[in-house]
């Protein structure tokens, strides 16, 4: 009975529940039991009987053992389709990390270069209002600067008319105390 039972599942196991699988695996499993019913006739001078049951049984055993053999490795095929399947899961995930590193990475510099871009327009912003500034504070000095050559300018103006008027009062007073030659 035990036979019987590792024959189903090695029916179940080896064939996916393919139609041509389950009909290659049930001959086999036909031929197995064949080999143990089978009888053999025997004359004068047939086989050995004993010897005949025995090279039987060991063509079962060897049949048996290939049978469980190839119900493990199709268990193991299943194993590793499984590990595979899991590893090309794997294999997505780290492509999709590694996809949305690349992303992050993109948007990061992205990021640096607008902020970049904000820095040095701010500093463009700057530098124009402090030559803007300078300009302006340039140009209150060279009107200071004019007003007061203009100031020195009426000053040295008034100076003169002083001096000048000084000069005409000396000289008259010169003249005034001065005989005069006759």
């Amino acid at each position: 009975m035990a036979g019987l039972e590792l024959n189903q599942v090695f029916l179940g196991s080896c064939t996916n529940g393919r139609e041509d699988d389950i009909a290659v695996a049930s001959e086999i499993i036909k031929g197995k039991r064949d080999i143990h019913k089978q009888e053999f006739k025997t004359g004068m001078r047939g086989y050995d009987k004993d010897e005949v049951d025995a090279f039987l049984q060991m063509i079962a055993e060897q049949l048996e053992e290939t049978l469980n053999d190839n119900a493990g490795l199709h268990d193991r095929v299943k194993e590793l389709e499984v590990k595979t399947g899991e590893y090309h899961k794997l294999e997505r995930n780290l492509e999709e990390t590694l996809l949305a590193a690349q992303k992050v990475t993109e948007q990061m510099k992205g990021n640096a270069d607008k902020e970049a871009q904000v820095i040095l327009r701010e500093a463009e912003l700057k530098a124009e209002k402090i030559i803007a500034e300078a300009s302006k504070e340039s140009e209150r000095y060279r009107q200071e600067i004019t007003a007061l050559r203009s100031q020195r300018d009426q000053m040295l103006a008034q100076f003169k008319a002083i001096l000048e008027q000084n000069y005409r009062f000396l000289k008259a007073i010169t003249d005034s105390t001065e005989p005069k030659k006759e």
